[in-house]
């Protein structure tokens, strides 16, 4: 070798240092040819070896160099970084603490031991030794930045910020920084702050994947969903094994019913990443939202072989069919699943943190088996209590008394205040309560769709409220508004609101009709129904006090739906003039199995006869009901005739061309039923005990029309074919229908029977 040892390896180190590895590597080579124990070429060569991803290979040279020189800190330093990029995050704290016996002030080393140790999930650690590290290097930028990382696992969120923007200070061009504030600020429900790091990070570098991919979280919690796509597609060409993306992908393609894509994108993040709890989760969830329930549990046991999460036991345990075999596999799902919950009740170590994101799940199903779920629902709720005591937080004005004066503060809570069933039911008291005595916020679960009925709520509302997206942060929104009356609109149609529910956020908690059902939540004090709508026993079906208002036919100020002046034909919908066409257009999961024999006696008894049903939004449950119907009723299931979605109008016009709409017994129509009436088209109904079932029964008492009220199943049949076969006698009653249906649209009634609801609920309180 012309050069001596010394100027070699400074000449390997500057090789190094400008990309050219082979000429390093050589040169270290060569250096050890003639100085075996040269520990600095060792070094050398195991940095190199990290470069080019042979990890094994830069072990070995790390180690050998420590072995022949134990005195220098950057060789333990090197040895615990390969560690920590392996995740070997034991052996690589072991390393850097022995760098430090021998340098105990050196800032990247005591930053390297901290990042390690918030891996560790030792954060008190943690910060008290980047906390050393800033003390020598006060604007070291990779300190403030890990720093950051630790406060925002601890949710620590003004702290986190506060060092990242210290890091930036330091280095404006810091990606990692500006990566993780957004998502600092994204946690916090700032979406708009977060976008701007995301989108700064994406100029300073056009292939960063990860902020290109952040970005896509935060348009897919916008509702943006398109725009969510194309930023995660764009990350994966940039990054194509990169499995969060796909992940992400798959459901942002879910949300637009891109099922099979959204399937395929979470199958190939599992495939990139085996361990890959998310994406066996969202999968199972996205097979479960399909009907798809052995997919489902096959897809929540593998997360669970990853790691036993409390959350996920629960949610597998939970985990209930979409479209039900027969009443005898209802029995049998309810059996198991009280047996599981007793399971759990057992399960001491059962802990949960965050329940949206841990079980993701309401029990929204319960509710089609056409059975008293109080005890069930009661049950479930105290696991909730007992593994999760968060959930019990408590606002601090509920325990003070209220003002002397001032008007009553209601809120109206949902995820569905847009144009949804829930937001056609909320906006007529929104807009109505009487402000001299009511003050009225609308409390709205993003993401915050615009149309015409948010529009409206908007407009009408006191106050619009829009939830960020962790309890935490939006326990605190709703106690900062000091309400007194707290009005779930639909508690189990979604987690957030169900877990939400929990806490003590207004004096008075209530909920009513927008998904019928009791919610066995202590902290709800009402469930709001109609007389007409209960039988006299009905307190026992439900966990709240149950208060009925009088003499009303519907649970809202409920606006007349808008007709069309032109009316479309049969043959517009593909469908015959001379059949007689009876319609159920609800949702497919509500479609008890016992309703299949009811449905098959209607077609036996008319041979002309056409059962009218709605595919809805997720096609593979139309698959299942109609396996369902070829094993149920397979003479005549061919005559079951499943229609695409329908737009507002053109379902209402459907509804008006048909003979007559069934109501399903087991849960019968709400906004369905006054759609119907809106347009004179007879509804056969047969009122049950619950609630749910007795819509229609209680529309029809306060119109005093008793034509159409069935007695039994037989009846019903019997009401269903004379309507559809007797023009004569179909005309009397829709003409009886249109002459007395005011009495459910824009009832001023239903508005001072909701206000004195409130006003002697609170004085209760």
């Amino acid at each position: 070798m012309k050069l001596g040892i010394s100027e070699a390896l400074n000449l390997a180190i500057t090789r190094f240092e400008t990309g050219d590895l082979k000429e390093a590597e050589l040169i270290c080579e060569l250096i050890i040819q003639s100085d075996q124990s040269n520990a600095a070429a060792l070094n050398l060569l195991g940095l190199i070896s990290l470069e080019i991803n042979q990890f094994i290979q830069a072990q070995a040279y790390f180690t050998k160099a420590i072995v022949f020189d134990p005195s220098v800190p950057d060789y333990y330093n090197n040895l615990g970084s390969l560690h920590h990029d392996q995740n070997h995050h034991g052996e690589a704290e072991k390393q850097y603490r022995k760098a430090l016996e021998i340098s105990p002030n050196h800032p990247e080393i005591l930053t390297n031991l901290g990042d390690v140790l918030l891996h560790l999930n030792k954060h008190f650690e943690a910060v008290s030794v980047l906390s050393q590290a800033l003390a020598f290097d006060a604007d070291n930028a990779f300190s403030h930045t890990v720093l950051g990382d630790v406060y925002q696992e601890q949710q620590k969120f003004d702290e986190a910020e506060l060092h990242y923007e210290q890091a930036l200070k330091s280095d404006p061009n810091n990606i990692k920084a500006l990566v993780n504030l957004g998502t600092c600020m994204e946690q916090q429900g700032e979406l708009k702050r977060a976008a701007i790091c995301f989108r700064k990070a994406v100029e300073l570098n056009p292939l960063q994947a990860a902020a290109i991919n952040n970005l896509g979280n935060i348009l897919q919690k916008e509702g943006c969903y398109s725009e969510s796509i194309e930023c995660y597609k764009r990350a994966l060409a940039i990054e194509p094994e990169f499995a969060p993306g796909y992940q992400n992908l798959g459901l942002a393609l879910a949300e637009v019913r891109q099922t099979e894509e959204a399937v395929n994108c979470m199958r190939r993040a599992i495939a990139i990443k085996p361990d890959y709890i998310e994406a066996h989760c969202s999968l199972g969830d996205l097979m479960a939202e399909h009907g798809n329930v052995v997919e489902a549990a096959t897809s929540f046991k593998a997360a669970l072989e990853v790691n036993v999460l409390p959350g996920l036991k629960i949610r597998l345990a939970t985990l209930l069919p979409v479209i039900n075999e027969s009443k005898e596999s209802i029995e049998a799902i309810r059996q198991t699943l009280g047996n599981a919950l007793n399971d759990l009740h057992h399960d001491k170590n059962l802990s949960l943190s965050h329940p949206v994101n841990e079980v993701r799940d309401a029990s929204f199903y319960l509710s089609y088996h056409g059975i008293n779920n109080r005890d069930l629902k009661i049950k479930l709720a105290s696991l909730f209590e007992r593994t999760c005591p968060s959930l019990l937080w408590r606002a601090s004005h509920c325990a003070l008394p209220r003002r002397a004066s001032g008007r009553i503060k209601v809120g109206f809570i949902s995820k569905y205040i847009y144009d949804h069933s829930i937001g056609k039911t909320t906006a007529g008291l929104v807009a109505k309560l009487p402000r001299d005595c009511f003050q009225v916020y609308a409390i709205s679960v993003g993401p915050v769709r615009d149309d015409s009925i948010s529009q409206f709520i908007k407009a009408n509302a006191d106050e619009v409220v829009v939830l960020k997206d962790s309890l935490e942060m939006a326990r605190q929104q709703i106690a900062l508004l000091e309400l007194d009356i707290l009005f779930y609109q639909d508690i189990g149609m979604e987690p957030f609101t169900y877990f939400l529910a929990f806490s003590r956020l207004a004096r008075v908690q209530c909920t009513s009709f927008g998904h019928p059902d009791t919610t066995g939540i202590g902290n709800m004090d009402y469930f709001i129904s109609s007389e007409l709508f209960e039988v006299k026993n009905a307190q026992d079906h439900y966990s709240e006090k149950l208060f009925l208002l009088r003499d009303v036919g519907t649970l809202a100020y409920y606006y007349r739906p808008p007709l069309q002046n032109t009316i479309k034909h049969r043959s517009t919908y593909g469908l015959s003039e001379k059949n007689h066409l009876y319609l159920c257009p609800q949702t497919l999961f509500k479609f008890h199995p016992e309703f299949d024999q009811m449905m098959g006696d209607i077609l036996r008894g008319d041979p002309r006869g056409q059962i009218i049903l709605l595919e809805g939004n997720l096609p593979n449950l139309a698959i299942l009901l109609r396996q369902r119907l070829q094993r149920s009723m397979p003479d005549v299931a061919h005559r079951v005739i499943f229609l695409p979605p329908q737009s507002q109008q053109d379902f209402i016009n459907l509804i008006k061309i048909v003979d007559v709409m069934l109501d399903i017994p087991h849960f019968n129509g709400m906004n369905s039923t006054l759609e119907a009436f809106s347009v004179g088209t007879p509804v056969v109904t047969l009122p049950g005990q619950l609630q749910r079932t007795r819509h229609g029964y209680g529309m029809y008492r306060k119109m005093g029309i008793n034509d159409c009220i069935a007695e039994n199943k037989a009846h019903h049949v019997k009401i269903s074919l004379r309507l559809a076969n007797e023009p004569v006698f179909r005309e009397e009653v829709r003409a009886k229908i249109l002459a007395k249906n005011y009495l459910l649209y824009e009832d001023e009634h239903i508005v001072s029977e909701f206000s004195r609801f409130f006003q002697e609920a609170l004085r209760c309180h």
